[in-house]
C-alpha cells in the first residue's frame, strides 16, 4: 500500500491517541498486526495466488499483466471517478463538466441544541433542496446533538463513545444549572428527545470522493472530524477559537497531541466554537491546553478569550487523569457548575 500524506496523518492519530483511548476504556486494534496474522494463517493453509472455477489457472504467480493488456499503450489522459450515494453523482462523468461537483450535498454535521436554534437551522437546510441523508455528530454534548429529531430520515454517523452517551437519559437538571438561559427549552427538549446513532465510525471513513470522517479523542473520548477536499476541516469541539475550551470529559494531554497533527490535515479549520481559523489559532489552543496540563496558565493570546471560568475545570481534569483517576470522574468545579455538588 502506498503511503499518502493522509495515511501518515491517520496512522499518527491512532498511535498518538492509543494511550488516551486505553485510559478512557476504549480498545485500540493494530490493523497491521491483524493483517500479518491473517496472512500467516493463509500461508499455513496452503492458499494459492488464484482460483479458477473451470480448467487450469491461466496465469502463474507473480504475472505482470493480463493477456489483453497492451503494455505499450499511451500513458496519458484523465480518469473521472463517480461518488457512491446518489444518481446525481453521475454528473462527475458527464462530458464537458468543469470544476468539482459536490458529492453528498445532503450531508450535514451537528444540529445545535434547543428548538429556538434547531428549528430555523432545519428550515434553512430544507430550503437548500436535497433531503438530508447523512447527519454526522462530532461528539455527544447537548449543544451539538439537541436537534437530531429535526432530521428523522437521516442516517446518524458518530463514534461508539458518542453512541453510548446518546443512549443515556438526558441530564436535564444539569443542563438547566449550567445554561440557565435555556431552562424552559430544556423541558421541551426532554419531551422531544434525541435520536440514537445508526452508524458507528471506528476508523477513517470516506464518503464519496471528497469527504472523509476522521475519529479523534481529546475534547471527548469520541470526537469525530469532517475533512472536505483535503482542504477544509470541520473539527467540531476539537477546536475552540477565541473561546475557552472545556475538557471536563476529555483528556487535555491527548488533545494537545491531536492538535499538533491538524495543520497537516487542512489549511482551513472550522471550529465547534468561534470563527474560522487556521494554524495560528490551532497553535494558541495547543499552548493553552499544554499550560492546563502543566497546572498553571500564564498570560497569552487566551487573555481575550471568553468563558475563562473554564480554566479551573481544565486544570483539574488534567491533574485528575495524571493522578490515575478514572476517566468517568468529573472535576469538582464542573460538578458545582452542573449543580451536582
Amino acid at each position: 500500500m502506498d503511503l499518502s500524506r493522509r495515511t501518515l496523518i491517520h496512522t499518527g492519530l491512532l498511535s498518538t491517541l492509543a494511550p488516551a483511548l486505553e485510559r478512557m476504556g476504549l480498545p485500540v486494534v493494530a490493523p497491521a498486526s491483524a493483517q500479518a496474522t491473517t496472512q500467516g494463517s493463509a500461508q499455513a493453509a496452503g492458499w494459492k495466488h488464484a482460483l479458477s472455477l473451470f480448467g487450469d489457472i491461466n496465469y502463474p504467480a507473480g504475472f505482470e499483466k493480463f493477456d489483453y493488456v497492451n503494455a505499450n499503450a499511451p500513458k496519458t489522459g484523465s480518469v473521472r471517478m463517480s461518488a457512491l450515494g446518489a444518481f446525481d453523482n453521475f454528473n462527475m462523468v458527464v462530458a464537458g463538466v468543469r470544476g468539482s461537483i459536490v458529492a453528498s450535498l445532503e450531508l450535514i454535521y451537528d444540529t445545535l441544541m434547543v428548538r429556538s436554534q434547531w428549528e430555523p437551522f432545519a428550515a434553512a437546510v430544507a430550503g437548500l433542496g436535497p433531503p438530508v441523508r447523512r447527519l454526522v455528530l462530532t461528539h455527544a454534548h447537548i449543544d451539538h446533538v439537541g436537534g437530531t429529531k429535526a432530521f428523522p430520515l437521516a442516517s446518524i454517523l458518530a463514534t461508539p463513545a458518542t453512541s453510548a452517551l446518546l443512549d443515556q437519559p438526558l441530564m436535564t437538571d444539569g443542563y438547566k444549572a449550567f445554561m440557565p438561559a435555556f431552562a424552559d427549552e430544556f423541558d421541551d427538549l426532554a419531551e422531544v428527545g434525541t435520536r440514537p446513532v445508526t452508524h458507528e465510525v471506528v476508523d477513517g471513513a470516506p464518503i464519496g470522493t471528497r469527504i472523509e470522517l476522521i475519529p479523534a479523542a481529546g475534547h471527548t473520548a469520541g470526537d469525530l472530524m469532517v475533512l472536505v477536499d483535503d482542504a477544509i476541516l470541520f473539527a467540531g469541539d476539537v477546536c475552540f477559537f477565541g473561546v475557552t475550551p472545556l475538557a471536563f470529559q476529555g483528556d487535555p494531554t491527548a488533545w494537545v497531541q491531536v492538535l499538533e497533527l491538524l495543520p497537516d490535515l487542512a489549511g482551513t479549520i472550522v471550529p465547534g466554537h468561534g470563527p474560522i481559523g487556521g494554524e495560528a489559532e490551532i497553535e494558541a489552543l495547543h499552548d493553552y491546553l499544554a499550560a492546563c496540563v502543566a497546572g498553571s496558565i500564564p498570560p497569552g493570546p487566551w487573555d481575550s478569550w471568553i468563558e475563562r471560568e473554564r480554566d479551573e475545570v481544565n486544570i483539574e481534569r488534567a491533574a485528575m487523569l495524571a493522578a490515575g483517576e478514572p476517566p468517568t470522574s468529573m472535576p469538582p468545579s464542573m460538578l458545582r457548575q452542573l449543580g451536582l455538588a
